[in-house]
């Protein structure tokens, strides 16, 4: 028994230096990403056992024949090390980064987007980047020929610990270490959807939607819905236009008083009367795919899924042409192109062919100008712009305010050290880029014919922290600064909307079918704002790890705002304003003993998410 319980050890042994590594790596994650302390100990546990599969292996290899000492099967063992190490802790570096940056993990099907997003990523970074990335190469080749060195000493340990046991004991050590494992997550008592979430190396293979998922009821619905849909016999075939800027803040907009001029085309439209906005406006969401899908498909994000019957769904029913254009990766991140659905007749996003890099909205404007002229036909246009957002080129010509940058200055993103006027001015001169977009949309449109009888929104897909709070970019909360948008309706003839007081993303295509005379599908969260006074609440969902979540409530004409995050009591922290005369969100009134608001908006949360709130122990 104690030769056996030895060999356990010798295999532990073998494993250790890339589990310590990745406890460092996993930590790290934990702590920057608000990741639960047990996500250390599953996913230690869960590499446990790859390890020693991947040792015993190459320890069958050797013992068959005398193969150690052959030259083959030296290069072959060292150049397989190499890429295990080189693959985990190059995944942990990436999913690090792109966190920080976009606030998601680094996936496999990002992988056949590499070469259009690394011309991006230069263009956004500048030559530093190059830098970095031959750092990089010399770092691994240093460490390839450091293997290659120790190599004997390696073939030696993995004899020596494969030195006494059969192959039968061999496998009882791994069946031994698996054992270990499963009861290990069995005790963390962990979620399996979230684990596979917030794990790098697992949520690395798992996160891609599947070609068919298994069917929730929130998906039975809407395809029950899809089935149930009726379009009317007669309704207004206009056309429709949504027009979506990334990182478009409603309180650096310049008509809607902020100081710098940084919407001109847009002003000339609010000053003409040519559109009309909401008061009080949100995204749904903190980041892209959320945004773009609720405002799609009027669903709060918690309810997003592939099956979702989205406005595109319901005007290809209509008979109408349905088109796409978006700068940025809409086809591997967060999987979009399968969000997105089958009933877009025209697709193309910053990874289809192009004169311009991914995240140029030059390249939208050049698949625009291929369209053919109006025929008759209705059409449908989503567009989404990139300017304003961090990775999107920045054109020197609309570097308007200064100090500003064209380049990111990627190491003070990731590292701290941010200056706020520089990344406000930068941000500023994004919308005014944006904003000139916008207009040479319109110009193309009007050329082709598009623009004599239609419907549209201009909008925001989520926020941009600017140094509020510390915060700098998007995905890491859901305060205003992250969520707050413009939600802007204008039409081809003067109409009047009525007040609109408040609403939120999910409300856009509701509204837009009504101006069609198409009835919303039941199954849609939003409502109508046409001469309406709007909800009297909405949802919001945090991307990060998918753990902030949030309900906002109209009530004797103030607004409310809860957030809570976490799901156990060593997680949880939860949030109170009363946005009407704490707009900054200093006061946090959930500190405060109980109250009934706070019991109230527990309860819309609690209905909402399906989530004890306070959680239970």
């Amino acid at each position: 028994m104690s030769r056996r319980f030895f060999f356990l050890i010798k295999i532990l042994l073998l494993a250790l230096p890339q589990l310590g590594l990745s406890a460092v790596a996993i930590m790290i994650f934990t702590r920057e990403f608000k990741l639960p302390d047990s996500q250390v100990w599953l996913h230690l546990a869960t590499l446990l056992p790859l390890q020693c599969a991947f040792f015993w292996v190459w320890a069958l290899i050797s013992r068959k024949k005398n193969n150690s000492e052959r030259r083959w099967f030296r290069v072959g063992y060292t150049t397989a090390l190499f890429f295990k190490a080189a693959g985990i802790n190059l995944l942990y570096l990436a999913s690090y980064f792109s966190n920080q940056l976009w606030g998601a993990y680094v996936s496999w099907g990002n992988l056949s987007a590499l070469l259009p997003h690394l011309r991006g990523f230069y263009l956004a970074l500048g030559p530093s980047s190059i830098g970095a990335l031959a750092v990089g190469f010399v770092a691994a080749g240093v460490y390839f020929f450091t293997l290659w060195k120790l190599v004997p000493r390696f073939v030696r340990w993995l004899q020596w610990t494969f030195a006494a046991p059969t192959t039968f004991w061999s496998v009882a050590g791994v069946i031994a270490i698996l054992t270990l494992v499963s009861a290990t997550q069995w005790f963390l008592n962990i979620d399996p959807d979230r684990m596979l979430r917030q794990d790098p190396v697992l949520a690395f293979w798992t996160n891609r939607t599947a070609a068919k998922p298994l069917l929730t009821p929130d998906m039975l619905a809407d395809l029950a819905a899809e089935r149930a849909y009726r379009v009317p016999v007669s309704f207004r075939k206009r056309n429709v236009i949504i027009i979506s800027i990334d990182c478009m803040r409603a309180d650096h907009l310049s008509f809607r008083g902020y100081p710098r001029d940084t919407t001109p085309f847009l002003t000339g439209l609010a000053a003409a009367g040519r559109f009309q906005q909401v008061d009080f406006s949100l995204s749904n969401g903190n980041d892209s795919p959320q945004g773009i899908l609720a405002m799609l498909g009027a669903r709060y994000p918690h309810r997003h899924n592939i099956y979702n019957f989205k406005l595109p769904d319901v005007l290809k029913q209509a008979g109408y042409r349905t088109h796409v254009f978006g700068t940025g990766d809409h086809t591997t991140l967060g999987d979009m192109r399968r969000f997105y659905g089958p009933n877009i007749d025209v697709f193309s996003d910053g990874l289809s062919p192009r004169s311009y890099s991914v995240n140029d909205d030059r390249g939208l404007l050049e698949s625009l100008q291929k369209i053919p002229t109006a025929d008759g036909t209705p059409a449908f246009f989503f567009f989404h712009l990139m300017s304003p957002h961090s990775l999107a080129v920045k054109e020197e010509a609309f570097a308007r305010w200064q100090p500003a940058l064209l380049k990111l200055e990627w190491e003070e993103m990731i590292f701290g050290g941010i200056r706020p006027e520089v990344m406000i001015n930068t941000y500023d001169n994004g919308l005014y880029q944006a904003d000139h977009y916008t207009k040479e949309i319109f110009e193309v449109l009007k050329t082709k014919g598009y623009l004599r009888d239609y419907v549209g929104v201009i909008t925001g897909d989520h926020g941009e922290g600017l140094g509020e709070r510390g915060n700098f970019g998007h995905t890491k909360h859901l305060f205003m600064e992250d969520i707050k948008v413009p939600i802007i309706f204008f039409e081809s003839e003067p109409v009047d909307y009525g007040t609109m007081p408040w609403g939120s993303l999910v409300d856009i295509a509701p509204t837009l079918t009504e101006r069609l005379g198409l009835p919303p599908p039941e199954i849609w969260d939003g409502q109508s704002l046409f001469r309406k006074s709007g909800p009297d609440r909405t949802f919001v969902v945090g991307k990060r790890q998918g753990q902030w979540r949030g309900a906002l409530l109209r009530k004797n004409g103030e607004t409310y705002k809860y957030l809570f995050f976490g799901k156990g009591q060593s997680d949880f922290r939860e949030l109170l304003f009363n946005l009407t005369v704490d707009p900054d969100e200093s006061n946090n009134l959930a500190t405060a003993d109980p109250s009934s608001l706070l019991t109230e908006m527990r309860r819309l949360a609690r209905d909402q998410f399906n989530s004890p709130i306070p959680p239970i122990n």
